[in-house]
């Protein structure tokens, strides 16, 4: 067989492997110290903007649903993902 390809190998050096495994012996994989750090340095990195973090896709399209009939001014009943998947 030919040689694989990489399409991105990850730098992970010492420091982030600890970070990393900290969290997860936390328990907080979700919510917790790590997740408030990363939302402000990546509200630092793009220039102050509000950031928030959610835990799947799902959760950003009911977000970005919610979002979308706010900004028509159209009332949000229940969850908006089934709207925002099929409008």
């Amino acid at each position: 067989m030919g040689t694989a390809l990489k399409f991105a190998a990850p730098e992970l050096d010492e420091t982030t492997i600890a970070g990393v495994v900290d969290v997860l012996r936390s328990g907080q994989l979700t919510s917790g110290p790590w997740v408030q750090a990363f939302e402000r340095e990546l509200s630092n990195f793009c220039a102050g903007r509000p950031v928030r973090t959610l835990t799947s896709a799902t959760a950003a399209i009911e977000v970005a649903g919610d979002a979308r009939l706010i900004a028509e001014h159209k009332p949000i009943v229940g969850g908006a993902t089934d709207q925002a998947l099929h409008r």
